[in-house]
């Protein structure tokens, strides 16, 4: 890869809004990516520790992101849904491990940061796009707690978690769709598969503002 086809990959790097879930992950990637998870660095201090829910398309892992989109990632005040954690083939839900009695939330993000760092970097060199969602209610009804840890426990097949495992950052990854709409129009309409209508933001094309950092450099 040459300097310019870099910057232009990263300089053009986006937090896309919506997969097409017919393309999906490569073997070969999703394998690279387990590696880069398992041999990122990390300090030994265990409240520093964290766990994935890795989830594709099976039919329990959609039916986990449908909830966690429904109920939980879910911004109360623009009324919006992250439907890129439903969309994407590839997801990475980021949870506390519950074989710590403690967290340490600064030492805790630091890690997560340094390896989604590290999995956006493989993911972008692939060709592929790589999206960060974290967005949620302010309070998730205990209703729905109780089914998303029915769904985890079913998902691996055994009672794992006596404890419920809050979801932290998601990691999504896949080809993004790629859309022209105006800024009034961003508000789209999504339907889940019980017949509920959610609404989510829709990447906009054109805008290429959105999610520019300021300056780093001194």
């Amino acid at each position: 890869m040459t300097t310019d086809n870099f910057l232009d990959l990263w300089s053009n790097r986006r937090n896309y809004k919506r997969f097409d879930p017919a393309q999906l992950v490569s073997s070969d990637l999703e394998t690279r990516l387990d590696c880069v998870w398992d041999s990122v660095p990390m300090q030994s201090q265990p409240d520093a520790y964290f766990k994935i829910l890795k989830l594709g398309t099976s039919d329990i892992d959609m039916r986990i992101r449908e909830h966690l989109v429904k109920t939980f990632y879910y911004n109360e005040t623009t009324e919006m849904h992250e439907v890129g954690i439903l969309t994407a083939p590839l997801t990475y839900v980021i949870m506390d491990d519950p074989d710590q009695n403690s967290q340490n939330p600064k030492s805790q993000s630091f890690h997560i940061g340094l390896h989604a760092g590290a999995v956006l970097a493989e993911t972008l060199r692939y060709g592929y796009d790589c999206s960060f969602f974290e967005c949620s209610v302010d309070e998730w009804k205990d209703e729905h707690k109780k089914q998303y840890h029915d769904l985890l426990n079913e998902k691996l097949g055994r009672v794992v978690y006596t404890e419920l495992q809050y979801p932290k950052t998601t990691i999504n990854i896949g080809k993004h769709v790629d859309v022209w709409c105006d800024e009034g129009d961003s508000k789209q309409p999504w339907e889940l598969s019980d017949g509920t209508t959610i609404l989510y933001e829709e990447t906009r094309t054109a805008d290429n503002n959105v999610n520019k950092k300021h300056n780093l450099f001194l």
